[in-house]
């Protein structure tokens, strides 16, 4: 099960509203993001509007780079939206995520942060680990 699957399998569990977002045009390898850095739209009233880049650990240095890096996201962000990093691996008791969020550092000079964390107690119930 990809990392892509695995996210979509929680978010169908939880029962929030989520579109993959992310394409790849034919005849090619490459993946395209929504604005380069989302791959999943996640709508929920609780939260609002969620973009979610997914991989796996090996990548997460990677990934936090390329959202940093990103002017877009940094413009969904001031919008008011926000940006989730959900890094998956698989271990002998099954999968584990863990969840960095995106902030702005400033809106002034509009930096990207991130909150590392492991999904906690309002995540479990939030996304439906607990019914997983």
């Amino acid at each position: 099960m990809t990392p892509t699957q695995q996210t979509i399998h929680v978010l169908r569990v939880s029962k929030l509203f989520h579109e993959i977002v992310e394409h790849r045009p034919a005849f090619t390898r490459i993946t395209r993001d929504l604005l380069g850095v989302i791959d999943i739209l996640v709508l929920d009233p609780r939260i609002g509007t969620l973009g979610l880049q997914v991989t796996t650990m090996p990548n997460r240095t990677a990934r936090k780079n390329k959202i940093k890096a990103s002017k877009k996201a940094a413009l969904w962000l001031e919008c008011g939206n926000q940006i989730e990093l959900w890094c998956w691996r698989k271990l002998r008791s099954g999968w584990k995520v863990n969840i960095d969020r995106a902030f702005l550092k400033s809106y002034d000079n509009p930096a990207i942060g991130f909150l590392e964390e492991t999904p906690n107690r309002q995540y479990y119930v939030l996304y439906g680990f607990e019914k997983l």
